[in-house]
């Protein structure tokens, strides 16, 4: 029992080094890479029940299961973020994502608000949405 419980210890915190401290997310080979518009916002709750935090890696998606993880790149200048899925949005046509303030800063897109970007569901594994264009395939 004390093996198992260090066994999934580790994985917790391998799992928390990755979402932390692993700074330049990357796309991974295999899964499909979706092309999109994505902005940045600023809420006080959302639709997951929690608090909207500025500071947190987080966006607001459609459809995506809330809780999904998603790499996001910046079509411009080719930076990374890794968000969670924890709101719903955007509700502007032709957008894909709404970004925390602090994932856009982290894309360089403060000052223009809106930007290309491809996005990679990596968790829970992509399912097939028909309104995503995807531009890896």
């Amino acid at each position: 029992m004390r093996l198992l419980s260090l066994i999934l210890l580790l994985l917790i915190f391998a799992f928390g080094f990755l979402l932390y401290y692993v700074t330049e997310p990357f796309f991974f080979p295999g899964l499909p890479i979706f092309h999109c518009k994505a902005s940045w916002y600023v809420d006080s709750l959302t639709a997951s029940g929690e608090h909207y935090d500025f500071l947190a890696l987080s966006a607001a998606h459609k459809s995506l299961p809330l809780g999904s993880y998603v790499v996001v790149k910046n079509i411009r200048n080719h930076k990374t973020v890794l968000v969670r899925i924890n709101d719903r949005g955007p509700y502007v046509a032709g957008r894909c994502l709404d970004l925390s303030k602090r994932a856009a800063w982290r894309l360089g897109m403060l000052k223009e608000g809106v930007v290309e970007v491809h996005m990679q569901v990596i968790w829970p594994p992509p399912f097939i949405n028909k309104n995503l264009k995807n531009v890896d395939r």
